[in-house]
């Protein structure tokens, strides 16, 4: 069985995830959370306060993080509205983040290889993440010329 807890931590981070139950070897140790997200808070003008939530295990492979119990503050219960939001966010960062960050990982090892095996950036774009690579490329050129 699992449920939605937010865990607030000694470094002052706020995460809310899925609680799953602990296996008897980890019971006094730490605590498990299935894809944990940060809340981020902040006031804009009017007093009002927004709630951002951004992935805190975006690129593992089960989306499982072991928090120890020594860095736990306070663990509560959240509210419908926040797993709401919480679940599409959940939904919204795989689809979009992840996904781009993959491909923009992929592009630049793939560009990285090119540099590596014959020493110079690519003339010719080989997808989208192109302008990023110009910029690394720029960077590079620019190092270069303040060594000369």
């Amino acid at each position: 069985m699992s449920t939605y807890v937010v865990l607030k931590l000694a470094s002052g981070y706020d995460i809310i995830g899925k609680k799953l139950d602990s296996d008897i070897d980890s019971i006094d140790k730490y605590t498990k959370v299935e894809s944990p997200m940060t809340m981020l808070t902040t006031t804009i003008e009017g007093g009002a306060t927004i709630v951002f939530l951004r992935a805190y295990t975006l690129l593992s492979k089960n989306k499982v993080a072991h928090i120890s119990h020594n860095h736990i503050i306070v663990e509560y219960e959240p509210q419908k509205v926040l797993i709401d939001y919480y679940v599409n966010m959940i939904q919204y960062s795989k689809k979009f983040i992840e996904e781009d960050m993959v491909k923009g990982m992929k592009s630049a090892n793939m560009v990285i290889k090119d540099v590596i095996q014959n020493g110079k950036f690519p003339d010719v774009a080989k997808d989208p993440y192109e302008k990023s690579l110009e910029y690394w490329e720029s960077l590079m050129k620019s190092d270069k010329n303040k060594k000369h």
